[in-house]
């Protein structure tokens, strides 16, 4: 009876041990749960995060996108092969294409369209960084646009890109030509009145009337 008492006894330890262990397999396991349930809550709030981050960058693209295409000059961005990567609504009306067929293609074989490749002020942004601006006249459209050209660099300052910016002063140009022209009308008038008011030699007179007509008028001959 005795013996059986003792295997009885050990058996009772064997079980506490057995008991002991499994309680503290238990309290891992209930660690390593919470830990778990901890991670996939903090990775359940950062892909909310990301979810917001991504709303919220999708909607300012698409506001830049919105206030890109809703400005009345013609802009583009073009990379260092001079290739169209972005342009926005009144640069593809001018160039009178398709987006599809606007992206990816050399600029000047779009709009502006020039013989001699890229403008001269492109060049010089590409190779000093600084932002310059070129007045070109389209005999196509019979329009004037003073163009400007901003480079667009990297964190390290290496020129990724350039932003064309064209604003069609054509109504400017004219107005400016205009106010020329009736200048040198004016101009040519009191030339013929200061010689009408100090010159007796009536032919030396009637040349410079004819003279000054001759500017005025823009004719090939003029006679008297």
């Amino acid at each position: 009876m005795g013996v059986e008492a003792e295997g009885f006894i050990k058996k009772i330890e064997a079980l506490k041990t057995e008991l002991a262990k499994k309680q503290v397999d238990l309290e891992k396991a209930w660690a390593q749960g919470k830990e778990l349930k901890d991670t996939s809550r903090a990775m359940l709030n950062l892909l909310d995060d990301l979810n917001r981050s991504s709303a919220s960058m999708e909607s300012a693209k698409k506001d830049w996108e919105t206030t890109f295409d809703a400005m009345l000059d013609p802009i583009f961005i073009h990379d260092s092969l001079f290739r169209v990567i972005r342009a926005n609504r009144a640069y593809q009306e001018a160039a009178g294409l398709a987006f599809h067929a606007i992206i990816g293609r050399p600029y000047y074989e779009v709009f502006p369209k020039t013989q001699s490749g890229p403008c001269k002020s492109c060049l010089k942004v590409i190779k000093s960084g600084i932002e310059e601006k070129e007045e070109i006249y389209i005999p196509q459209t019979d329009k004037t646009f003073k163009i400007l050209f901003y480079p667009i660099k990297d964190v390290a300052g290496k020129h990724l890109c350039s932003l064309h910016v064209m604003e069609n002063i054509t109504d400017i140009k004219k107005a400016e030509d205009a106010m020329q022209r009736e200048l040198e009308i004016i101009r040519h008038l009191l030339m013929i009145s200061t010689a009408a008011a100090h010159t007796t030699d009536i032919d030396a007179l009637m040349e410079r009337v004819v003279s000054c007509l001759n500017m005025i008028m823009s004719s090939d001959i003029a006679l008297s």
